[in-house]
């Protein structure tokens, strides 16, 4: 039933593929015959609703270059491992890297910020809230501070920011409520999550998504940070089958970034129907699949036998605290780029936040 739903969907966002796309011209010359043939790495699952939506990114850039521009999906681990696709990007081993700021936090500090602060989102829903605090506030300062990072220390152009819906998503074996029921759990967290749930008394390791079932089965985790869809689609409430709501962010963000020789290979008109299809394609359509995914949770929760726990107010305030007061100021410290991206989401946060 799920995935009749994400076909149906995919289906009616390539139908509007052409309408998003109408009137998009540029005074640049009309590129010439050459062609080119770039690989994607995504750094999920193909069950992964990140991979299921690159579809419509993908035919959006080849049906607005004529065939000239055609990407290939490959899923995580399938070319370079997970952890090795910025390096690749930066070598042109691939052209796309697809992946979470969180990954290389230790290359490009301000990941932690693009991936999203713990709690950064937190207070609305909407995409078009995410959109401008990452595109639009004081003229694109955010994503701007990411694409100077990136260019810098890792010598790859920075496309963009998406939306995963809320994040963390606690996927666990036993109920989670209160911050006692935090305490000695050993949860799999990336970033400045895992910085997080340390800091309010649990222990953290990394493991791959693929990997994550047998982990909870074997009791190697007793929690798995995921977005939603790792609670059905991979099949982890067999093993774990708890979830909590509501999440401390209602969004979390992954990236696309672009070999540079490659981008400064394509036409500028190409750029921009890169960028294009990217923020009017392929945010709107993950961000409804995910919608789609939450409801499912919802009402497949009798049929699967698991329990969706209502964590307490009073610990999703608290867990915001801890956030902002401890996690924010220490990754602001890290480098000039944190600094300026930490500071950019707090005075969004005094104009528009909660």
């Amino acid at each position: 039933m799920k995935h009749s739903k994400v076909f149906l969907i995919l289906v009616s966002l390539l139908i509007g593929i052409g309408l998003v796309f109408t009137g998009c011209s540029s005074d640049t010359p009309e590129p010439g015959e050459e062609t080119f043939n770039w690989r994607l790495q995504c750094a999920y699952s193909e069950a992964d609703m990140e991979y299921i939506a690159l579809d419509s990114f993908i035919e959006a850039i080849k049906q607005e270059t004529d065939g000239r521009l055609n990407i290939t999906k490959f899923s995580g681990g399938t070319i370079v491992p997970e952890e090795e696709q910025l390096e690749a990007n930066q070598r042109g081993v691939i052209e796309i890297n697809h992946a979470s700021g969180g990954y290389w936090r230790g290359v490009v500090p301000v990941g932690d910020v693009d991936m999203g602060l713990p709690g950064q989102y937190s207070g609305f829903r909407t995409l078009d809230q995410f959109k401008h605090m990452v595109y639009e506030f004081e003229d694109g300062a955010l994503i701007n501070t990411f694409r100077e990072a990136y260019s810098n220390q890792a010598g790859v152009y920075f496309l963009g920011n998406h939306s995963y819906h809320g994040y963390p998503v606690f996927i666990s074996k036993v109920p989670i409520r209160t911050m006692d029921d935090f305490q000695g759990l050993v949860v799999r967290a990336t970033g400045s999550v895992a910085d997080l749930v340390e800091a309010i008394g649990t222990s953290t390791t990394f493991i791959p998504g693929g990997e994550m079932y047998m982990a909870l089965s074997l009791g190697t985790i007793d929690v798995a940070t995921w977005s939603v869809e790792g609670f059905i689609g991979y099949n982890w409430y067999e093993v774990a089958p708890y979830i909590m709501v509501p999440t401390i962010s209602e969004h979390n963000a992954s990236h696309m970034t672009i070999n540079q020789e490659a981008w400064d290979a394509l036409p500028a008109e190409y750029q921009e129907i890169v960028q294009k299809a990217y923020l009017d394609v392929y945010l709107p359509a993950l961000f409804e699949l995910y919608e789609d995914e939450w409801q499912t949770v919802y009402d497949m929760q009798a049929e699967l036998n698991y329990e969706i726990i209502e964590m307490e107010a009073e610990t999703l305030a608290q867990i915001r605290n801890v956030a902002r007061e401890k996690i924010w100021p220490q990754i602001a410290e890290r480098d000039e780029y944190t600094r300026r991206a930490v500071d950019i989401v707090n005075r969004w946060h005094e104009q528009y936040g909660n």
